[in-house]
């Protein structure tokens, strides 16, 4: 009787573990399944970035704004660039908030996973860094330009001279859009630079820093 009883214990743990296991990996892609996806479409010949929720597709930016021609970035290669700097920062969950800062004497726009109390800015870095602006540019309406749609709900309010979008509020409220392929031929980016020595300084061209 001991053997049967011993085989019989050791296949209703192995049913257990199994069925932990099975668990497990449906938790993990459903975690997975609740990322959100950043990308860059082609919606009535403009290219933008939308990012895909639970929710449905959402509108970022309509990359058309007239504050980046004198860059050299074609309105596609600043899409498909910052939409992939959009996911690396979710990816590594340290997108929730987008504002408009300083590093060392560039005018740009960062990430952060968290907001300071309301008497303080958000401090951006390099390792927070979406894009560099131009110097005549002005931060609060090239935010305001860029984020269209959060501008017309009112979810972006500004602070101290720094405009702040809460992400997860935006994306609960935002409105929809029917799904649309990607572009699929992605633009030339350019070479790699290495970054910067000085937590102070950004040394690329504006707009958009490797």
């Amino acid at each position: 009787m001991k053997p049967r009883f011993a085989l019989v214990f050791s296949l209703i743990l192995s049913l257990i573990f199994g069925q932990i296991i099975s668990l497990i990996f449906v938790n993990f892609a459903q975690a997975d399944s609740k990322k959100n996806a950043y990308s860059c479409i082609d919606h009535e010949g403009k290219p933008m970035t939308v990012v895909d929720t639970t929710r449905g597709r959402i509108q970022l930016i309509v990359w058309e704004s007239d504050y980046f021609r004198a860059s050299g970035w074609t309105p596609e290669k600043r899409c498909q660039e910052v939409s992939k700097r959009f996911q690396q920062f979710s990816d590594n969950s340290t997108l929730r908030f987008i504002a408009n800062g300083m590093i060392g004497k560039y005018q740009v726009i960062c990430v952060s996973p968290q907001s300071p109390p309301p008497s303080t800015n958000i401090v951006c870095q390099e390792q927070n860094l979406l894009m560099t602006l131009e110097p005549k540019d002005k931060p609060v309406e090239v935010m305001k330009q860029l984020f269209e749609d959060a501008v017309k709900i009112g979810a972006m309010p500004i602070r101290r001279g720094q405009a702040v979008l809460d992400l997860d509020k935006y994306f609960a409220v935002a409105p929809l859009m029917d799904a649309v392929s990607p572009i699929q031929k992605p633009p030339l980016i350019p070479e790699e630079k290495k970054p910067p020595q000085s937590g102070t300084t950004i040394e690329c061209p504006p707009i958009l820093c490797d």
